[in-house]
């Protein structure tokens, strides 16, 4: 809902003039979507509810992992036909498939689990990594991550000051730091106990490839590769909010929006895993907070053909929800700077809005210009973020409560993105 379309609604119910001071007040659905410039480096999510905000963990929170994929035997090492990048370590024996392989991809991190039958055999030496024939051993260079990464690699649930500072200099051009060609950022060696203790190795990487786990007898190989060198069409989900950023809220309070958009977002999980044409992935699949930068980071740096967050609105006054039902309906905001593409980002909201509209029959707000919002504004494709419908209205909030009603909502969308690549590849 934009600020005119507020002053507005608000004049009717109070019969006054309302400041600009006032409006500046009114705080919409885009909760953690605020209106940005684009030279801000660093990016937090607003926190709605305070009393949610939880405290630091000490362990990373895993965010839209892969299912764990067992090691592929049969393999038998070539080199050549390894990728670029790749990376060895040694096996205790020769049994075959005691490691699994888990891609924490929003965080740029793998963890190879290997159950130990020797308590000193792996230490961090253990990891030999290739970069075009270049043999790297031990401890990664120390480099300046982007905040968030810190943090997550930390056990962290926020970036410290010091960190953002340091990571602006890089970026500003402040100060530059040295790169070797080692594709690993970050290693850490973690023993994880339970029927049968197991090595974890938590391996950061300075970019984000898609792991591929081989071994033979003697060593596990993971070959990483670019994402678009793998998939053909690639697809990024960003359900919003999560943890401690509710987003909005219904006027009750009894409904969040980082709930219902997890529900939808799960729902539409289920219509693409029936195809296996697309790659999607999601920036979460559980309930945990994420920044917005790594939202869009990872959606650049799959390089995907489309982005489309996921939000649901609300109705406020001076910056509460509030039940006012005169107030609904579905709207989508698009990067409107995005349009040199076979598919612009205003031709793949259409999409979306009007398959979303048509199935649920609610109020067709229309498709708006939104590379303001951060990750619109920050991501490289065709983007959209699309507000389903408004929690302050109760015949809105029957529909986004309603599963059957979700679900078919979920396949509007399915069918809009399939038209989308269609179109694209025309």
């Amino acid at each position: 809902m934009n600020s005119k379309e507020k002053r507005a609604e608000l004049k009717k119910i109070t019969g006054v003039s309302i400041s600009f001071m006032t409006v500046a007040l009114l705080v919409s659905s885009f909760c953690s979507e605020n209106k940005v410039e684009r030279n801000i480096l660093w990016a937090k999510s607003v926190e709605v509810h305070q009393e949610t905000i939880v405290d630091a963990v000490s362990d990373p929170i895993p965010l839209a992992v892969e299912i764990p994929e067992k090691v592929q035997s049969g393999f038998v090492f070539d080199r050549n036909k390894m990728s670029d990048n790749y990376i060895v370590i040694p096996k205790q024996d020769s049994e075959n498939g005691l490691a699994t392989l888990t891609d924490e991809y929003v965080y740029r991190t793998i963890y190879i689990d290997i159950t130990n039958k020797n308590d000193s055999f792996y230490d961090i030496s253990s990891i030999t990594r290739y970069a075009k024939d270049k043999k790297i051993v031990g401890e990664p260079e120390d480099l300046v991550l982007p905040p968030y990464l810190e943090a997550f690699i930390a056990g962290k649930s926020d970036a410290s000051e010091g960190d953002m500072e340091a990571y602006e200099s890089i970026e500003t051009g402040k100060k530059k730091q040295k790169k070797n060609d080692d594709p690993i950022v970050s290693l850490r060696l973690i023993k994880l106990d339970g029927v049968q203790p197991v090595i974890r190795f938590a391996i950061t990487f300075d970019r984000l490839y898609v792991p591929e786990l081989f071994e033979d007898d003697i060593n596990y190989y993971i070959s990483l590769r670019r994402p678009k060198d793998v998939y053909k069409k690639i697809f990024v989900v960003d359900i919003g909010h999560g943890g401690r950023d509710v987003g909005t809220f219904s006027g009750d309070s009894k409904v969040l929006e980082k709930d219902t958009v997890l529900d939808f977002g799960l729902k539409l999980k289920d219509c693409f895993d029936r195809q296996d044409d697309i790659k999607v992935y999601y920036t979460r699949l559980n309930d945990v907070y994420l920044y917005r930068r790594p939202r869009a980071d990872l959606a650049n740096a799959l390089e995907a053909d489309f982005f489309l967050s996921i939000h649901n609105n609300n109705y406020t006054v001076l910056g509460t929800p509030i039940d006012f039902n005169k107030v609904r309906g579905t709207e989508i905001h698009y990067n409107e700077k995005i349009k040199d593409t076979k598919v612009s980002s205003e031709r793949f909201a259409t999409l979306v809005l009007d398959n979303i509209c048509r199935v649920i029959n609610t109020r067709k707000r229309g498709a708006v210009k939104g590379s303001e919002l951060y990750v619109l504004g920050h991501t490289n494709m065709p983007s959209a973020l699309v507000e389903i419908g408004f929690l302050t209205n109760k015949e809105d909030l029957a529909i986004i409560k309603n599963d059957e009603k979700m679900k078919k909502c979920a396949e509007a969308v399915y069918t809009a993105v399939l038209q989308a690549f269609k179109e694209n590849e025309r």
